[in-house]
């Protein structure tokens, strides 16, 4: 388990599973280690819940995604906390959801990557 203050690890999960409408798993018993500054390739096919994977890591979920099984923290910081401590969460992280840079570009034509 990662705990704060930890200045090497970005991401810990062990056996995490994540539900989606209920109990429903798109994600089961996913375990790893990220290191600060390293990389994370998340793939596999439509629904395989990629997307989840993320949200649920960055604190940005809805009420039809959650964890249903084992932990995770990002940052040192449990990934289940709820109200403020959820809140912390979300302002060290970022997600930009699958399909948003379509409508950047669409809304800003001139917008590019180093903008």
């Amino acid at each position: 388990m990662v705990r704060r203050g930890d200045d090497t690890v970005a991401i810990q999960a062990t056996d995490l599973s994540i539900g989606v409408r209920g109990d429903r798993r798109v994600v089961d018993g996913v375990t790893f280690t990220l290191e600060r500054g390293g990389t994370l390739v998340l793939s596999g096919p439509t629904g395989s819940g990629k997307s989840s994977l993320a949200a649920v890591l960055s604190g940005v979920t809805d009420a039809g995604v959650s964890v249903v099984g084992g932990e995770a923290f990002v940052l040192g910081l449990p990934v289940r906390q709820r109200g403020r401590a959820r809140r912390e969460l979300t302002v060290r992280t970022g997600y930009l959801p699958q399909g948003a840079g379509a409508g950047l570009q669409r809304n800003h034509p001139g917008l590019g990557v180093h903008q």
